[in-house]
């Protein structure tokens, strides 16, 4: 088996390793299951102790976290805001940490934690040169909730250039110790940032769609760090059964209704509108799917026909459900990443007669959450069915109330598939005879510095 990932967590102000262990609650509980977890104390003492009799200010330090276990951090504070003292004795603490109990696939720093866990991404980031403070492999991602950027002009050196790892930042819109305005600040220092707005406060949310969000992102980097020599735009296509955005249940489709299979083979199958390059015969479409997704697929009809499969599994030795005897059957492939997936397409079809078109991932709910934070997903393809169908596994999220995707035209649809698609509800049945209405809808990728316009700080 693969390594479990390793992540360095970072506690913020008044909070410890222990601290913050337990107060990421379930968050910590769930993210055990698929990552080795590391909280070390930062080197800054809280000395002083509040009036007992002083309200606000125990309610202010239990907002931080605060408890009898020690209070310390990784800044100096005075008044209440960070003086950035102590941040080259924190990062040497973090680097002796680091060599001890590493090395680490990536970082979750919660505020203070989160803004010297920026500095510790950018002075790691490849092309960096040598610095005093901490001697550690680049990091492959970055997690910052209730994150902000230094405000001091003398450490503006750690924002530039941009933080290029991937990036995924938690912020509260009803945070007023570091507002979603200071958090944005650090998001526009970074290339592609992954947002998760929450409703409430300075806090770590224990909500399944962050719990979720935080474990899809981690996976949507590859295991090698290295991103794949050979982009190609991905596309999630996906019917949900609506309003519950339900996609399956006991690892099978909840429903059967024949104009929705129809859309996805015909969709998947589609090559119109793709020019044929020269040296190239045939075009054929790929399927990226999960282990779990593919093995769901009954076995007269896997792989897809006439499309190239790829099962993105970190099962080791994967073997497509087959016994010894059995061939593994031609255009099907294991990989460990999508980025893999990718540079595997490369390695078998460049030098064939077989031109890539469309690249579609096709579930389940692991490898859509996990793509949703890949920089190359530039659609969704989204089905809506309506009828509430009884499910276990669910899309992560709605794309129709997400600041990063935009609802695309009719007509942008059908283009973008090559075939023509019934506009607005389509009456259909399903093998139940239950009759349910379908809508077909594309989503595109909003540009970065738009949605970032669009967050209400």
């Amino acid at each position: 088996m693969p390594q479990p990932i390793k992540v360095l967590c970072l506690h913020g102000w008044v909070q410890s390793g222990p601290t913050m262990s337990k107060k990421m609650g379930t968050v910590q509980k769930y993210l055990s299951k698929f990552a080795e977890l590391h909280f070390p104390t930062g080197p800054v003492e809280y000395k002083a102790e509040a009036d007992p009799n002083d309200e606000a200010e125990q309610k202010r330090l239990a907002s931080m976290g605060a408890d009898q276990g020690g209070k310390y951090g990784w800044f100096e504070v005075e008044d209440f805001k960070n003086t950035y003292e102590c941040w080259d004795k924190s990062l040497q603490v973090i680097n002796e940490y680091m060599k001890e109990k590493g090395p680490f696939d990536g970082i979750i720093g919660f505020s203070q934690g989160a803004g010297i866990g920026a500095m510790l991404a950018h002075l790691l980031q490849p092309g960096q040169p040598p610095n005093p403070y901490v001697q550690h492999p680049p990091l492959k991602f970055a997690v910052f909730i209730g994150g902000f950027r230094s405000e001091k002009p003398e450490f503006d050196h750690f924002y530039e250039p941009k933080l290029s790892l991937p990036n995924l930042h938690i912020s509260g819109t009803a945070d007023t110790l570091v507002p979603l305005a200071r958090s944005k600040q650090l998001m526009e220092r970074c290339e592609n940032p992954n947002i998760l707005l929450h409703p409430g406060m300075h806090v770590i949310p224990q909500q399944a769609i962050y719990k979720t969000g935080i474990r899809d992102f981690m996976y949507s980097v590859p295991i090698s760090g290295e991103a794949t020599k050979h982009p190609r735009d991905l596309t999630l296509i996906v019917a949900v059964s609506s309003p519950s955005l339900g996609i399956g249940k006991k690892n099978n489709m909840p429903w059967h209704i024949k104009e929705e299979m129809g859309y996805f083979a015909n969709v998947t199958n589609s090559t119109n509108g793709i020019e044929l390059a020269e040296g190239k015969s045939k075009i054929m479409n790929v399927v990226l799917m999960g282990r779990a997704c593919y093995d769901s697929i009954p076995k007269k009809n896997r792989p897809l026909k006439e499309r190239i499969n790829v099962v993105i599994t970190r099962t080791e030795k994967y073997n497509f459900g087959l016994t010894k005897k059995d061939k593994i059957p031609e255009h099907l492939y294991a990989a460990d990443s999508i980025d893999a997936a990718l540079d595997t397409l490369a390695e078998k079809y460049d030098n064939t007669d077989i031109q890539i078109g469309k690249v579609f991932v096709i579930g389940g709910s692991f490898l859509y959450g996990s793509a949703l934070y890949h920089r190359l997903t530039k659609n969704i393809l989204f089905t809506r069915i309506y009828h509430e169908y009884q499910c276990d596994s669910f899309f992560p999220f709605e794309p129709k109330d997400a600041a990063a995707w935009e609802k695309k035209s009719h007509a942008e649809l059908e283009k973008f598939v090559g075939i023509p698609v019934h506009e607005g509800h389509l009456k259909a049945v399903g093998s139940k005879n239950e009759e349910v209405e379908l809508e077909f809808e594309l989503y595109g990728k909003d540009d970065v510095s738009h949605a970032l316009s669009k967050l209400t700080v």
